[in-house]
């Protein structure tokens, strides 16, 4: 799986030439089952629900290029330095 999302971000960087640009966006996917998890707050439902914050990297045309999931809920400026480190760590210099 990491093998192919550098590839896609590999390949994304070299359609956008100089300059790569790319997108995070972060989503609550909520969870139903019996195990208890830590609440989110789901903007679709305009409620906190329980379940896992799955945030999602695009290419600048908004192909997905992979997704992180976590427990957390972390505020999405949180998880943007190992994204980015990710992104630097597969694109290179």
């Amino acid at each position: 799986r990491a093998k192919l999302s550098g590839s896609l971000m590999r390949d994304a960087a070299g359609r956008a030439g100089e300059l790569a640009v790319f997108y995070v966006d972060g989503h609550l996917r909520p969870y139903s089952g019996l195990r208890r998890l830590l609440y989110g707050w789901r903007m679709q439902d305009k409620r906190p629900m329980s379940g896992t914050t799955d945030v999602h990297v695009h290419d600048a045309d908004g192909r997905p290029l992979y997704r992180v999931a976590t427990l957390a809920h972390d505020a999405l400026g949180k998880l943007l330095l190992p994204i980015a480190t990710l992104l630097r760590f597969a694109l290179g210099k």
